[in-house]
């Protein structure tokens, strides 16, 4: 035994230690000792669990000393804890506090349980009971409620019988002892009546406002636990009520919280005298009825006691006539229960009672708040109540700052109501302008003179778009009077409104007049000065136009380059005027930003507006011929080339952007946009060559090519990339044949070898894009026929360029590289650009054809229609020329002939022809070698025309035999 109850005192001893440990830590920095706190705490708080319940089981003697230093030490945690709360804010700081509480209650327990007296009893519940009251919130844990509920009911029920027991010994010491126990049980209730609430748990919440008995177990209550009490209740009901969020509550929760504050508003009744002494009688009387009158509002319509509710309000304006939520409640309800036509008048007058009643400074935005609220039912009867405050609540120089807000709410209001129409709007706040000029004689306030500006000038710009210029101007006037735009820095931005709404008006007259109210400095801004150009350009002004363009290029503004583009779209449709703009503008993006950051930042339809007038240049030129397209040609030239610098440097910037991972604020590049000018330069270089209009044609085919080079192929679907390949193609070819134009026949030109350098690479990047496994894989039949066009066209080209020289070498061997056995429109386009060069030797000729239809003989390529159709042409042109055919050919062709389907082939006509053509003239070289005594060789050529003829028609085979029978007998 005597083992036991040292381990027990050395326990004891341990936690009176930790006590001072603790209070210790609390003198230093709290916040560098949390880890060591909890980590004592976490050791010691279950052993103290554990041997308060064994000293409340197993009794157990222990010093007097040892009980009283556990007592001191404990206590002066306890108090330590209490002064620390009150000035550390914290939450973890809070949170340590919270933990140290509970175990300084749980070693006064301890202490109680070793000295079972009332008096401890009760101290040890009134700390349970502070604790319960910290567990709100964060704090909130279930385990350490149940426990101390668990230990506040066996202390209640164990204190209530000693106390019972105490009653018979000594009545008039017990007595106060049983008023103290009275008070902490009823708190109690009241603490887990607020904590069922919070939990939402209103079964039980109930229950303990069941068990408190408010109307019995008060009456002999000291005031100041009372009001606590009431305090509890309301605080709880209150926190429920903001829990709403504007959501319909279950009523049968919504009917208990009324119950409680009934039960509740009585005490107040019951005990009025007594509680009336308190500091905080007022102000806790005042919200309980308060809150009281909004629950009971909340109830269905069906339900709610009209006549209770305006007999609370009553009772609150009589006892409290200057606090402003008792007139709103009854605003609250009259909104609710009049009848619709006298609702709006009645409403009308609670408000002018809470305004002549009420401290307008002092509540001034509950008051505005409410009289805004009022103004969705009437904007007239609410600028009525505005307009009493305005003239009789508040000084204007005294009261300055709400003034100026007030009149803010009254404009406001008034411009955004939907029950005024636009005149009515406009009359009321003339008049209401007229008085602020009439009220205010200081200056008005920047916050208050910006608010107002900008609720007349929004209004305005809502009437502009709307069409409504003559009422959009009577805002903007409001917005210019005195009293508001005096020394307002943008001024300017609403003279230039004006401005534009007599534009629209047609009324050029006046929107001068408005100009020459500006100041010289906001005259000359970009913005002022589109203004007058557009009144300059209405009136036929071209020379003022000018001078307003001139003033845009020089301006330095950060919109006078925008301003200078609006400018030339507002007179586009005057070609000179918009060209001399748009010289205008070009030098002015080369002067002052082409090669500055900021250049790229601006963004505006400069492409566009080229693109127009490009398009107007060019119907003029149409309509009135190349000799208009010459005047104009360098001006577009120019207009194009300007563009084209623009683009690139737009495209640089976007890539470095990029690169640098910032923001792309440049103008975004259309590849539309691109194409279109680049092919604008191709159909003017085009003309030019097609119709020979003596120009600088290469200078615009260039600009062309350089188009193109700026759009992002390699970004784009295939199908888009062919498309753009191909007029790529077509660019750079129509470049090669101007190019190629302007040569001589010399071989040995330093130019030609230039160009045929470039032939090589066009060559090789068509090639390239035919064989790419892109084309082979998506390429449709459409796609892939357009690039070899292109091919086919660049070999037309290099032909005739090169059968120009006349060199049969060169002729020959570039014949020789270009064969393609997949590609049969080549094979075609040089035999028929043989046949019809009048320029090309006859000798060259005949070599070309030869070579052709050799190689094509021995392949499958052509097909033999084709060249049956060539044998034809080669044959007659030898025998115009008094030559001999190579007798090769024709035997390859004949035994070609033997491998066909012939009955079916000589069904069509052109074949028969062909066939019978072929034969009378291998028939006349027959004759004419017989004539040259070359027997043999003219026997060769009869027995093939008789061949074909046989094949082509019968009747000619038969004349052929009896020819050559008579030719037999001849010998």
């Amino acid at each position: 035994m005597s083992e036991m109850n040292s381990v027990v005192k050395a326990t004891l001893e341990e936690f009176c230690d930790s006590s001072v440990w603790l209070v210790q830590q609390f003198s230093s920095n709290l916040e560098n000792t949390f880890s060591s706190v909890e980590n004592r705490l976490d050791g010691l708080q279950p052993m103290a669990e554990k041997y308060e319940r064994l000293f409340r089981t197993s009794p157990i003697i222990i010093d007097e000393e040892l009980c009283l230093k556990l007592e001191n030490n404990s206590t002066s945690l306890w108090n330590q804890i209490t002064m620390i709360e009150k000035s550390k804010n914290n939450k973890e700081n809070q949170k340590i506090l919270f933990r140290c509480k509970v175990y300084a209650t749980i070693l006064l327990s301890i202490y109680e349980s070793l000295s079972p007296t009332v008096v401890n009893k009760l101290m040890v519940l009134k700390c349970y009971i502070t604790v319960l009251k910290g567990l709100e919130g964060e704090f909130y844990d279930q385990q350490i409620l149940r426990n101390i509920q668990e230990q506040c009911d066996k202390l209640l029920i164990v204190t209530q019988d000693e106390i019972n027991d105490n009653k018979i010994k000594n009545h008039l010491e017990t007595e106060q002892k049983e008023k103290d126990f009275n008070n902490l049980r009823i708190e109690y209730l009241i603490i887990n009546f607020q904590l069922a609430l919070a939990e939402n748990d209103y079964e039980l919440a109930s229950i303990y406002f069941s068990k408190v008995d408010i109307n019995e177990n008060t009456s002999s209550m000291n005031p100041k636990v009372l009001l606590e009490l009431c305090r509890l209740i309301y605080n709880a009901i209150l926190q429920q009520y903001q829990n709403f969020n504007e959501e319909i509550p279950n009523i049968d929760i919504l009917n208990s919280m009324c119950h409680y504050l009934r039960n509740t508003s009585e005490l107040f009744t019951l005990n009025k005298n007594m509680l009336k002494t308190e500091v905080n009688y007022s102000s806790m009387h005042f919200s309980i009825f308060t809150l009281h009158a909004e629950l009971l509002m909340l109830q269905p319509s069906t339900d709610i006691n009209w006549e209770f509710i305006n007999s609370i309000i009553e009772q609150l304006q009589t006892e409290y006539p200057k606090k402003i939520e008792s007139h709103l409640l009854s605003y609250k309800v009259r909104n609710k229960t009049m009848h619709p036509e006298n609702l709006n008048e009645e409403l009308k007058e609670l408000i002018m009672k809470m305004i002549i009643n009420i401290d307008i400074k002092e509540n001034f935005e509950a008051i505005t708040n409410c009289i805004s609220d009022f103004a969705q039912k009437s904007i007239t009867l609410a600028n009525v109540c505005l307009d009493y405050i305005f003239g009789n609540k508040l000084d204007p120089q005294r009261d300055q700052t709400i003034f100026e807000k007030l009149i803010c709410i009254r404009v406001y209001l008034t411009t955004q109501s939907s029950q005024l129409n636009t005149s009515e709007m406009i009359s009321s706040l003339k008049d209401y302008c007229t008085k602020i000029e009439h009220t205010i004689v200081h200056e008005v306030g920047l916050t208050t003179v910006s608010t107002i500006i900008t609720l007349f000038w929004n209004t305005g710009k809502t009437l502009q778009k709307r069409d409504q210029f003559l009422e959009s101007n009577e805002f903007y006037n409001l917005a210019l009077m005195n009293i508001f735009c005096q020394n307002y820095a943008d001024r300017s931005k609403i003279q230039r409104a004006l401005i534009q709404n007599f534009i629209q008006l047609d009324d050029m007259g006046r929107a001068k007049e408005i100009y020459q109210t500006m100041d010289y400095a906001n005259k000359k801004l970009p913005l002022s000065q589109l203004l007058l150009l557009k009144i300059l350009y209405k009136e036929n002004d071209i020379k003022g136009c000018e001078e307003c363009f001139s003033q845009l290029k020089i301006n330095e503004g950060d919109s006078s380059v925008e301003c200078l583009i609006l400018g030339v779209e507002e007179c586009k449709d005057n070609i000179e005027l918009s060209l001399k703009a748009m010289q205008m503008l070009f030098e002015k993006l080369e002067e002052a930003h082409f090669a500055k950051d900021d250049k790229g930042k601006v963004s505006f339809p400069i492409f566009s507006l080229t693109r127009y007038i490009i398009q107007l240049i060019t119907k003029v030129t149409e309509k009135n011929g190349n000799e208009s397209f010459l005047l104009y040609y360098s001006v577009i030239t120019n207009l194009l080339s300007k563009s084209l610098e623009y683009f690139k440097v737009l495209q640089d910037r976007t890539v470095v952007a990029r690169k640098l991972n910032a923001n792309v604020t440049t103008e975004i590049i259309s590849i539309d946009e691109i194409e279109w000018f680049s092919s604008t330069c191709y159909n003017i270089a085009s003309k030019c060559f097609r119709e020979n209009i003596q120009v600088d044609i290469d200078r615009i085919v260039t600009l062309a090519i350089e188009y193109f080079s700026l759009i992002p192929i390699e970004d784009v679907d295939f199908s888009i990339k062919c498309h753009f390949k191909y007029w790529y193609f077509r660019t750079k070819l129509l470049a090669l044949a101007v190019s190629s134009s302007k040569l001589s026949g010399d071989t040995n030109d330093q130019k030609r070898l230039m160009i045929e350098k470039k032939v090589e690479n066009l060559n090789n990047e068509i090639i390239e894009l035919i064989n790419s496994k892109d084309m082979k894989d998506k390429g449709n039949d459409d796609e892939k026929t357009k690039i070899n066009s292109c091919l086919i066209e660049l070999l037309r080209l290099t032909f005739e360029d090169i059968m120009s020289t006349k060199n049969k070498e060169k002729i020959l061997a570039f014949i020789k590289k270009s064969y393609n056995q997949n590609e049969k429109q080549i094979e075609i386009l040089f035999f028929s650009m043989t046949v019809n060069n009048p320029n090309l030797s006859q000798s060259i000729a005949v070599y070309i054809m030869e070579m052709l239809i050799d190689r094509n003989t021995s392949s499958n390529l052509l097909g033999v229609e084709v060249l049956l159709r060539w044998l034809k042409i080669y044959m007659n042109f030898i025998l115009d020329l008094d030559m001999t055919c190579k007798f090769l050919l024709v035997e390859q062709l004949s035994k070609q002939l033997q491998q066909e389907n012939i009955p079916k082939l000589i069904e069509k006509q052109e074949v028969r022809d062909d066939l019978e053509i072929i034969s009378t003239l291998c028939w006349n070289q027959g004759i004419n070698l017989i004539m040259e005594e070359d027997k043999v060789n003219a026997n060769v050529y009869c027995k093939q025309a008789l061949y074909f003829a046989e094949l082509a028609n019968p009747k000619l085979c038969e004349q052929l035999k009896q020819m050559w029978n008579a030719l037999e007998e001849s010998k």
